[in-house]
């Protein structure tokens, strides 16, 4: 059992085993009373158990005393709290103890209450704790209270402990064989003698006894352990039936689909915790049995060493694969973290082969354009289903970017090794490449199909062009035989009209000749016609084969930029879109005609995202954010897990315990070597050692002197020391290593008052103290000393105010042992120690020396007129001084003097000296005070500050000061005199001349704020005169 110290330790026990902290008492109340505990404690005892809780519980009325600290101790069990007024404390005997046990109330988190009940002959205590710390609570108090009773036995690890005043069966063996051996040193006494055979056969007795005392000493000490290791068995089996019930509730919820059960993180957590707690448990029963077999076997070849080796295997083993079982959690764990990601990749997957496979409903792809080459109603909806896969895709692409993030923070926090990282990046990446490359497709599809609508619209515009020439070459042919007819009707009009004109005319010539230029005329009118009429054709062909190139080109520079400019690419799709969302709700009508008329059902997805498909989502990438439950992903460590990649348990003692007992039990088997170690000694994997604070101790009759143990690397947990005087009428020892000098202690003859005091010492004896464990002994040498040096020490501390303490005591008495004051004449070497002890630590000595100076009358603390600064110092203090007093003093601070008969011709200088050396000690610090709160003697804190010489309290702050009163007299003329002083001294204009470049420059800078007293301002006037005659000096020097 290790001993809890401090009221630190014994808070840090209870969050470690997980014992809480009583109701509504946080961590500053616990240390309270945890320290209230310590100072009720006996000399001698020692705490093996805390806890805190409701003291006095009643279940029916449910009052209660309040939050008591308990604790068992090998001695007693105390309970103590803090009342308005005083303190309550009670206590039982362990040996009053009969039985503990405990009861729960309540369901868990909801009024629940644990109960421990602690039975004593006389009464039964219970007290109140919370549901889930109670049998944690029992089982350390049984624990504790089964090995201080089974330790009380008398047996501690194999040996019969013997008190003080009763001897062990060796002894009385050992001096019986030296009383046979005395007998038969007397003339006529033989081994045949009746009395030497009565001797012999009382020695068989003796001898016997101590073999049948060893025996049962032996089955003892088996009985201790075996408890011991049963009763760390049991906690391990508690966390074992925890955890297989917690694995049972996990395949429940993994088989249920009530949504109220289904599985989550924090049923894997607290699966790991009683994992965890299980490690913890299985520690110290492994422990506890190597521990044993380190210090009680010295070979493992016997029946009983196998059996403890082959248990500690087994814990090793257990170990080890519980370890694994916390990583195969956590790895659940993270796949649960993982779910939402792969459920709405899922869903987005299968939401877009719906698409394609509605695309696949909508027929061929000619059913898209109309004659005119513009999209049907059938080429709007699949543009629609085309864009909704894009969009789809491009929320898969944002996903798995965001995945790639929370992975590489969830890596950091060592949630993943570096191969579980590498192999999941992996396929993130490769996610991202696949959909990248889907993404790439179902964009060229849009592409595809403008492409096919504006080859339809430049195929209409060539078919339109060919009929136009058709139309123009009709026509030329129309004109050719219009052409032909007139001639024709010309010709036989012309003969007409000569035929009427000759018959009419009277002059032939003329009229001849009149006819003939009418002909000419219209010759030329009709030749003029024909050219015009060709030219109107050449130039309307050439029109149309310049429209038909012009409408190609166009045609090829437009499938050239859709192919090569990707900003031309997302343009056409936006104007695509546009057309959908323009004509949408007949889309979305004929999008559901198609379902119905081939019964197509669709998922809930589909739905959402065709209903929202009227705002298309046309951002980059980079800009699309991810769903918000990939976003909210925790990337924290799965609580009570590590990897080492990183991540880290600190802080919660239950996981760091467990994350260590794994990679200790690693590394100690993952070699041959280690794996295949069962050397005594060094099973357990830790060589302990202990110490003593002191090998040497100096005391005088009946002084005492504790002695303290400090093991390293830690405590064992069987830390058991005993104790033994080599020489109990020197000094003895207790079991807690309490030192006490027994030698020349001093008595009463005759009993009372008037009574004759015998005994003391005259010289120095000395003894030896062992401390004895299972891992080694220690020894310590006492000094007993003569009690004329405690005596003579005693007088000098009292004359002058000083307190024996033990660690003066020890300085001054060792002083005398090695300077030759080992007898009783010496005790003044004694003295001497005493002074140097407190010579080395001067601030201890100095407030003791000055709380021992005479107080003025009527507690006046002005300074008389014509005292030095020195005696004034202290008159302002209210305290009388004279010559003796400084010298004194001056031998506290070691400067030497003429001597106090000689005080009147010590000097200014001197006196100072002394006072600037004793103000080096922090007795000149202080502050002007003007206000306070008045102290009186109603009150305990009042006492003692009026007692010390103060007045009241003063509230202050940080970085504020305190002055003494001789400081508060001295500073308005010290800095008056320092203004002075300085504008004396104020850095004047240099002077010029005319014949040359020299120039005098005094300056002179003072710290004001250092000045302490009219004392310092002496000091600095003297060193300023000495640089300004320099300063001065050299520049004169200059100028000459």
């Amino acid at each position: 059992m290790i001993a809890l110290k401090t009221p630190e330790e014994m808070y840090q026990y209870c969050i470690d085993n997980e014992l809480g902290t009583g109701m509504g008492c946080g961590k500053g109340g616990a240390i309270k009373r945890f320290n209230l505990l310590i100072q009720n404690l006996k000399d001698d005892e020692n705490v093996y158990c805390v806890f805190i809780g409701l003291h006095n519980y009643k279940k029916q009325t449910k009052s209660n005393e309040g939050n008591y600290a308990y604790a068992l101790t090998n001695k007693r069990c105390i309970m103590v709290q803090h009342k308005l007024f005083g303190v309550s404390v009670q206590a039982v005997d362990v040996e009053s103890i009969t039985n503990i046990s405990f009861v729960k109330t309540g369901i868990y988190g909801i009024n629940g209450i644990g109960m421990i009940c602690i039975d004593t002959y006389k009464e039964t205590f219970n007290v109140a704790v919370g549901i889930l710390e109670v049998e944690n609570i029992y089982r350390l108090l049984h624990e504790t209270w089964d090995n201080i009773r089974v330790s009380k036995s008398n047996v501690n690890n194999n040996r019969i402990t013997i008190s003080n005043d009763v001897k062990s069966p060796v002894e009385e063996i050992k001096e019986y064989k030296g009383r046979m051996k005395e007998y038969l040193k007397v003339n006529g006494h033989k081994t045949v003698d009746p009395e030497y055979q009565k001797m012999k056969k009382q020695l068989y007795s003796l001898q016997t006894e101590a073999v049948k005392l060893e025996n049962e000493a032996a089955e003892l000490v088996q009985a201790l352990q075996d408890n011991r290791e049963q009763i760390k068995q049991w906690a391990v089996d508690r966390w074992d039936r925890a955890g297989s019930k917690q694995d049972a509730v996990i395949d429940y919820a993994k088989a249920n689909d009530n949504p109220e059960y289904q599985i989550n993180e924090k049923i894997y957590q607290e699966r790991i915790k009683s994992n965890a707690r299980q490690i913890n448990a299985l520690q110290k029963l492994r422990a506890e049995k190597a521990e044993y077999y380190d210090t009680h076997f010295s070979s493992m070849n016997n029946e009983e060493a196998q059996k403890y080796l082959n248990s500690i295997a087994q814990i090793d083993e257990q170990i080890l694969k519980i370890g694994s079982d916390i990583e195969n959690l956590k790895n659940e764990i993270m796949e649960l973290r993982w779910k939402p990601f792969d459920d709405a990749q899922d869903k987005l997957s299968n939401v877009i082969t719906e698409y394609q496979t509605m695309q696949k409903l909508l027929g061929d792809a000619e059913s898209f354009y109309n004659d005119d080459g513009s999209f049907t109603t059938n080429g709007l909806t699949n543009i629609l289903l085309t864009q909704e896969s894009i969009d789809a895709t491009k929320q898969k692409i944002a996903n798995y970017r965001e995945g790639l993030n929370k992975l590489e923070e969830q890596y950091k926090n060592g949630c993943y090794s570096l191969d579980e990282y590498n192999e999941k990046s992996k396929q993130l990446l490769d996610g991202i490449q696949q959909e990248s490359t889907a993404l790439s497709e179902l964009k060229q599809n849009m592409l595809d199909m403008y492409e096919t609508q504006i080859k339809k619209e430049n195929d209409l515009l060539q078919e339109n062009i060919d009929k136009r020439k058709d139309a123009l070459s009709a026509k030329e042919k129309y004109y050719d035989y219009d052409k032909t007819l007139k001639k024709k009707s010309k010709d036989i009009n012309t003969l007409k009209s000569q035929i009427a004109a000759l018959e009419g005319t009277s002059n032939a010539a003329a009229k001849a000749r009149l006819e003939k230029l009418r002909a000419e005329l219209a010759d030329a009118e009709d030749d003029m016609a024909d050219t015009m009429h060709q030219h109107e054709v050449d130039m309307k062909n050439t029109g149309y084969e310049n429209f038909s190139n012009e409408a190609n080109k166009a045609l090829d520079n437009t499938l050239d930029a859709v192919k090569k400019n990707s900003s031309f690419q997302e343009a056409i799709i936006s104007g695509m879109l546009t057309n959908v969302t323009t004509n949408y709700d007949n889309t979305y009508k004929h999008l559901h005609t198609v379902m119905d008329q081939y019964g197509v059902k669709v998922s809930s997805t589909f739905d959402t995202m065709i209903g929202k498909s009227a705002d298309f989502n046309t951002s980059l990438i980079q800009q699309i954010k991810a769903l918000e439950t990939i976003s909210n992903m925790k990337v924290t460590l799965p609580y009570g897990t590590s990897n080492g990649q990183g991540g880290s348990t600190a802080g919660n003692n239950t996981y760091t315990g467990a994350e260590n007992g794994i990679h200790n039990t690693f590394n100690s088997n993952k070699d041959s070597t280690g794996a295949g170690n069962e050397t005594p000694g060094t099973v357990n994997g830790k060589s302990y050692s202990f110490s003593l604070n002191k090998s040497e101790i100096f005391l005088t009759p009946n002084e005492s002197y504790k002695l303290k143990v400090t093991w390293s690397p830690t405590a064992p947990l069987h830390s058991d020391i005993k104790w033994s005087s080599d020489k109990t009428d020197v000094a003895k020892v207790s079991s807690s290593g309490k030192v006490t000098a027994t030698k020349g202690v001093q008595t009463s003859k005759g009993g009372g008052v008037t009574g004759v005091l015998v005994g003391g010492l005259e010289k120095t004896f000395k003894a030896t103290i062992t401390a004895k464990s299972d891992f080694g002994s220690k020894t310590c040498v006492v000094h007993v000393m003569p009690d004329a040096h405690y005596d003579a020490i005693e007088e000098y501390a009292n004359k002058n105010g000083l307190a024996m303490t033990n660690d003066k005591m020890q300085e001054a008495l060792e002083y005398a042992y090695r300077n030759g004051g080992n007898h009783a004449d010496k005790a003044d070497i004694a003295v001497e120690g005493f002074k140097k002890a407190y010579l080395n630590d001067k601030p201890a000595y100095l407030k003791s020396w000055f709380n021992t100076l005479p107080n003025r009358p009527d507690g006046a603390t002005d300074v008389p007129a014509g005292v030095s600064q020195l005696v004034g110092y202290f008159n302002s203090k209210g305290k009388k001084v004279g010559p003796k007093e400084m010298q004194q003093l001056a031998d506290i601070l070691e400067i030497p003097t003429p001597g106090v008969k000689k005080y009147d011709s010590w000097g200014t200088t001197l006196k100072n000296q002394i006072l600037q050396k004793y103000r080096s000690y922090g007795y000149a610090t202080g502050g002007v005070i003007n206000r306070l709160i008045p102290a009186n003697m109603d009150t305990l804190l009042g006492k003692a500050i009026i007692s010390n010489g103060d007045q009241g309290f003063v509230g202050a702050k940080v970085g504020e000061s305190v002055m003494t009163e001789e400081f508060t007299r001295l500073l308005k003329p010290s800095i008056a005199a320092m203004n002075d002083f300085t504008n004396m001294f104020n850095p004047t204009t240099p002077i010029a001349t005319t014949n040359n470049d020299y120039t005098v420059n005094n300056e002179v800078n003072i710290n004001v704020a250092s000045m302490n007293s009219d004392l310092d301002i002496q000091d600095v006037a003297n060193k300023v005169s000495t640089i300004i005659n320099k300063n001065m000096t050299r520049d004169w020097r200059k100028l000459r």
